[in-house]
């Protein structure tokens, strides 16, 4: 079955705020007789303010909204199951929730729909990627996938191995030189805004895994586990932190410059709090009974009803807070 005709396709959408606002806008703009109000009342929704505060974050979707929206706009069964996985990606509050999200959109995705986050996920979701990438500095590799697969550990299997290097061909991580021999390349990664932060928490983590599963698979002479705890201020924490980002600069500079290269190593950085700062501490706020969060669930909960008397007025006032939004957003892009 080819692409379905439609003003808005929901598979370019990772944010389902940014995919509502220009449903809004290509409707208003393409769409004889759809208005603001027309919208809000498809969804059974009173207040003029529920989807410029939705849009603006001010809160979020709770199940029976995405069901009403998803109606409401004329989605399929499979497009709403990925827009009810993409509403709950942009609310997830832990990397964890958002991969498990962000993966069952992955396998919603048409096909022939020719995203860039697919493969940019494959790569950040695989320590060994980076690893086979580091390894191909000093390892004339030319197709022999199975012995570079028995050079890590933990084990990867050549099939993985093969995957990878696919990946990073497609990225333009590595290169075959005119003698079927790989080589690295030095190319930074930059992934889509609404994925950075998942992406790169994501990879942190499993790095961090390994780095505790370190301990019992090497001798202690093969690695250098340490750890510190101590008191800081605001400014020596900030200190600090130049002082890792030099180091880091630093170490690269060693690796970059030596000779006879014949190991991969992985090292982590971690600077966390341990305690929280007095002045600033407060007590958990208590959740709203029915709520799905923190944040009020719907606009009806921010504000309440208008009267009649009113409505004309303030739905007009809303549509222009929409329109202002658009253009600001059109202007910094």
């Amino acid at each position: 079955m080819g692409r379905r005709k439609n003003l808005i396709w929901i598979y370019n959408y990772i944010d389902y705020r940014k995919y509502l606002a220009d449903y809004y806008r290509i409707m208003k703009a393409k769409r004889k007789g759809f208005t603001y109000r027309t919208f809000l009342s498809s969804i059974g929704v009173t207040s003029s303010a529920f989807l410029i505060n939705l849009i603006k974050g001010y809160f979020n979707l709770n199940s029976n909204f995405i069901l009403k929206i998803s109606k409401a706009i004329g989605l399929r069964p499979k497009e709403s199951q990925y827009f009810e996985n993409m509403v709950l990606f942009t609310q997830a509050k832990t990397v964890e929730e958002k991969i498990r999200y962000f993966e069952r959109m992955l396998q919603m995705f048409p096909p022939y729909a020719n995203k860039a986050e697919p493969i940019q996920y494959k790569f950040f979701s695989r320590w060994y990627n980076e690893a086979i990438r580091e390894v191909l500095t000093y390892y004339k590799f030319k197709n022999d996938y199975i012995e570079l697969a028995l050079m890590f550990d933990p084990p990867v299997r050549h099939e993985y191995v093969k995957s990878s290097i696919s990946v990073m061909e497609q990225l333009g991580f590595i290169h075959k030189d005119k003698d079927g021999i790989y080589h690295k390349v030095d190319q930074v990664l930059t992934p889509a805004p609404e994925i950075e932060s998942m992406l790169i928490s994501g990879h942190d983590l499993k790095m961090m895994d390994l780095a505790k599963e370190s301990i019992d698979r090497f001798p202690p002479e093969a690695c250098d586990i340490s750890s510190l705890t101590l008191s800081v201020s605001q400014d020596i924490f900030e200190e600090i932190k130049k002082e890792l980002m030099s180091l880091r600069k630093k170490i690269v500079a060693l690796s970059a410059k030596a000779n006879h290269l014949d190991r991969v190593y992985q090292l982590n950085f971690q600077l966390f709090p341990l305690t929280v700062v007095k002045q600033r501490a407060r007590r958990p706020r208590k959740k709203k009974e029915g709520t799905d969060s923190d944040h009020p669930t719907t606009a009806e909960e921010v504000m309440p009803p208008l009267n009649n008397q009113d409505n004309e007025k303030e739905f007009e006032k809303a549509e222009q807070n929409l329109a202002e939004h658009f253009q600001k957003n059109i202007k910094t892009k």
